[in-house]
């Protein structure tokens, strides 16, 4: 790989973190787990086109990273098949315990790989009464991949730093269609879970290859009456084509570094201060611009309300596990138990919309009112989806 694409490959690597990091919210966009597969996929890609570019002077063995691919594509197979028969069957917990992607043992150290297959071979096995659609047969294939990858993987090898043009030649396109599948990801966030953009484009942002990122504006918050710098102000800073954002330090301050020259606007938010905004902040190359904010408290409070409630099936009321709950001026969904039952205090009173994501089911939206001087119960009836799970190959 050369620089750049070494940067780009950590970026993307980065893209799967958060994937981890958010699956709870994620798990409610419907549309995400299809590019969350095409993702994995071309990351799989990558490692092998990466395994390419190097020879094992034994030549007639495959190489380890090529044993650790095909481990982690065996055990992956088998526990998404063990994943969708368990939620036939509402086994909520064993289908949690199964659903890992395959970057669960292709991105793990040598050790931790053969470990983690181990483990989900075991699960798989000790549930073969339920998992009807698993055989001895396939445990053996299972056992047969990963005594390979243990075996090579405790062979020294050698390996000479030869690059192959099957290998080498693939990288620019195979992170072209990562990028893309990005775009695509980023589309479903914005849409879905707006509050989630900002750190996703953190998360997949490319560094810089080489040489100094000066600072181009640098913006300094403090509380009014005392004169105290605030941290954890979010500021999002935009030209109209490129959005950033960050949070203030202890120091108060929010640095933006390599900013294209131009007019950017600025806003800052937070929850116990009023927002703040400027615009037509003139950047420059080579000059530093530099912005003081005096931030004045919120005289009205706003955070007053309690709630609970159930999320059920509208079918027979039974409750609907792990639900999300979107409340309007809530940054983050709040999750149901698994009986579907959700508690939630410090709910802003202007609060006046209600969406309840769940799989297999319609999306729930409503109109609340949250009343600050009585529990407010908010119940979601869902209509169930009559969707066959796929057939897994």
């Amino acid at each position: 790989m050369t620089a750049r694409q070494k940067l780009r490959w950590a970026a993307l690597i980065r893209g799967l973190d958060f994937d981890t990091l958010y699956a709870t919210p994620l798990a409610g966009v419907l549309e995400y787990a299809f590019y969350q597969s095409k993702y994995q996929t071309g990351m799989l890609k990558v490692v092998a086109a990466l395994d390419e570019q190097t020879t094992d002077v034994t030549a007639s063995t495959p190489t380890k990273s090529s044993a650790k691919i095909n481990m982690s594509e065996v055990v992956h197979k088998f526990i998404m098949r063990g994943a969708v028969k368990a939620n036939m069957l509402t086994k909520f917990e064993l289908e949690e315990s199964l659903k890992k992607p395959i970057t669960y043992f292709l991105f793990a150290d040598d050790l931790e790989a053969n470990e983690r297959a181990l483990k989900m071979k075991k699960i798989v096995h000790d549930n073969l009464g339920d998992l009807t659609n698993i055989s001895e047969d396939n445990i053996d294939e299972m056992s047969a991949a990963i005594l390979a990858y243990q075996t090579i993987k405790e062979k020294p090898t050698e390996l000479v730093g030869v690059k192959k043009s099957k290998g080498t030649d693939l990288i620019p396109g195979l992170l072209d269609e990562l990028d893309a599948i990005n775009v695509y990801k980023g589309m479903l966030i914005g849409s879905y879970l707006p509050d989630l953009l900002g750190t996703f484009n953190q998360f997949i942002k490319v560094g810089e290859t080489s040489g100094t990122r000066h600072v181009s504006l640098i913006a300094l918050f403090l509380d009014d009456v005392t004169g105290v710098p605030r941290q954890r102000i979010k500021v999002t800073l935009t030209n109209g084509t490129q959005t950033i954002t960050k949070s203030s330090t202890r120091k108060g301050t929010a640095r933006f570094r390599s900013l294209e020259p131009g007019n950017w606007t600025l806003k800052a938010e937070h929850k116990t201060y009023v927002s703040v905004s400027k615009s037509e902040i003139a950047v420059q190359d080579g000059k530093v611009t530099k912005l003081v904010f005096k931030l004045q408290k919120v005289k009205e409070v706003r955070l007053c309300g309690n709630a609970h409630g159930k999320a059920y099936n509208k079918a027979n009321g039974q409750g609907i596990p792990y639900a999300l709950i979107f409340l309007e001026g809530i940054e983050t969904p709040i999750v149901a138990n698994e009986f579907g039952i959700w508690v939630k205090d410090s709910i802003p009173k202007q609060c006046s919309s209600m969406r309840v994501i769940a799989h297999g089911f319609d999306i729930f939206q409503t109109n609340i009112t949250i009343n600050p001087n009585n529990e407010n119960e908010l119940n979601a009836a869902l209509d169930a989806i009559n969707i066959e799970p796929p057939i897994v190959e």
